[in-house]
């Protein structure tokens, strides 16, 4: 399984990612056409590390923090089999329009940047 990332125009392949360390807490509204319309109040680490293979088999580890983090935290959730919804404080029923005026009510939102993570259990026992 694999994570095709592009930020700032490079691109990086992360095969079998594993997230090996988180601290912080972010909350923001997610969204994913994986789950339709539905969007979810979810909170993610504010920073992790992240061990995967690159192209030529090669075992990286990488920092990422903030929206990037949550980004490949979202990703890496996919390949678990879990999606944004099964860890939501709260889901809503949305339109792109009204997901825009959630993230415009309760932006993107630092709460800790180096407190110890806690995840939310999920909704759905595995």
């Amino acid at each position: 399984a694999s994570i095709i990332y592009i930020n700032n125009g490079e691109q990086r392949v992360l095969i079998n990612p594993e997230i090996v360390s988180q601290k912080g807490e972010t909350k923001s509204w997610e969204y994913c056409p994986s789950c339709l319309e539905f969007a979810g109040f979810v909170s993610r680490p504010y920073e992790i590390e992240v061990e995967y293979y690159d192209e030529k088999g090669n075992l990286q580890s990488d920092i990422f923090e903030g929206k990037e983090a949550s980004t490949i935290a979202h990703e890496i959730d996919h390949l678990n089999g879990t999606f944004h919804v099964d860890i939501a404080e709260r889901i809503a029923n949305v339109s792109i329009d009204k997901l825009k005026k959630l993230r415009t009510d309760e932006p993107y939102t630092v709460i800790s940047q180096n407190n110890r993570y806690r995840q939310a259990p999920s909704r759905i026992k595995k």
